[in-house]
């Protein structure tokens, strides 16, 4: 056990629920509890931790985006990828017939230990159990959000809604050549809708066309809002 904790950089109060998460149904112990239980809460509490990731990551992801990042880290393949690498499959006992561990077993596995760092140590200690096992995972999610093409997504918003391409315009440039910053507007559809500064026009144009996807966003909400204020106002009581 104690090479078990090392391995997941926890030490467990209880470690008879890690023996637990250790001993798979095939095992058939009598009087012996299986992980399948805390596989299916470690399944939980996976999902809760790399949503509440996401969710603050970057405000601009819709919902959409969080859910694919979601899969990519809570897929079996992530799950099994962390297993053997860590080399977590030595700690977990089987049944005799099984000569080789399924990469749905390893997974599994990985879940049960979440549920036991969680149940032992609450939910800050799987937070950090998550981000030891998954943090390849978490890191390419977070370069794909980062390296997002905030005016190719602003063209395809433009595009749709009134068939032209948002205009960008330099308001100014300041400072000495090698350290000159670029302020930049950007009009979709006739109306400015945002601005943005950088080192860079290209850069400077990112911000500009970032700012104006969150303008749209915020004033679709409210227009949505104030329809289903509109609508309520003109709905009767009919009780």
């Amino acid at each position: 056990m104690d090479e078990l904790e090392a391995v997941l950089g926890y030490r467990f109060r209880k470690r008879e629920i890690a023996e637990t998460a250790c001993r798979h149904a095939s095992l058939r112990l009598s009087g012996a509890e299986s992980n399948e239980r805390l596989e299916f809460l470690g399944d939980a509490v996976l999902g809760l931790v790399v949503a509440e990731w996401l969710y603050g990551l970057e405000p601009r992801l819709d919902e959409g985006e969080m859910t694919r990042g979601r899969a990519l880290c809570v897929c079996g393949g992530a799950l099994a990828e962390s297993a053997r690498r860590l080399g977590l499959a030595r700690f977990l006992r089987v049944g005799k017939n099984m000569n080789e561990i399924p990469e749905r077993v390893l997974a599994g596995f990985v879940e049960a230990l979440i549920a036991a760092v969680y149940l032992d140590g609450g939910l800050d200690a799987a937070r950090t159990l998550v981000t030891h096992l998954l943090g390849q995972h978490l890191t390419q999610v977070a370069q794909q959000a980062n390296s997002k093409d905030y005016k190719s997504l602003l063209q395809e918003w433009s595009l749709k809604s009134c068939a032209a391409l948002p205009t960008y315009r330099v308001i100014s440039a300041q400072g000495p050549p090698h350290r000159r910053v670029y302020q930049v507007e950007v009009e979709v559809c006739g109306e400015v809708c945002g601005k943005g500064e950088g080192r860079s026009k290209k850069e400077a144009e990112q911000a500009a066309a970032q700012q104006a996807l969150s303008h749209i966003t915020t004033q679709k909400k409210e227009q949505k809002n104030a329809h289903k204020r509109s609508a309520g106002g003109d709905t009767q009581n009919i009780y």
